[in-house]
């Protein structure tokens, strides 16, 4: 990997933005679904996946939506750190080489 630190910053993004996606999804799938399909009902709170409903707490439901924020940010934060990783790669091919 090149010594740039705005490259290697780059890659934690990407890293970060891919990491926290597939915790949001294996918890979801552990749980059986999450917050943002789910529903609350009389005070029961819910988490929904392919149409199966499962009983939860409040804190799990207002941690799953804390979650779907931060896939949210680490997402977009991962997206532009591939458009730099990209950009730095085609300007390092398009440099002259001797």
């Amino acid at each position: 990997m090149d010594r740039d630190p705005a490259l290697r910053l780059r890659w934690w993004l990407v890293a970060v933005g891919i990491a926290n996606l597939v915790a949001f999804a294996f918890v979801s799938v552990l749980l059986g679904g999450d917050a943002l399909n789910g529903d609350e009902v009389n005070g029961r709170y819910f988490v929904a996946m392919h149409g199966y409903h499962r009983e939860v707490t409040r804190s799990v439901v207002s941690v799953q939506l804390v979650s779907r924020i931060s896939v949210i940010v680490t997402s977009i934060a991962a997206a532009i750190g591939c458009v730099g990783i990209v950009r730095a790669h085609l300007r390092r091919a398009s440099e002259p080489h001797d």
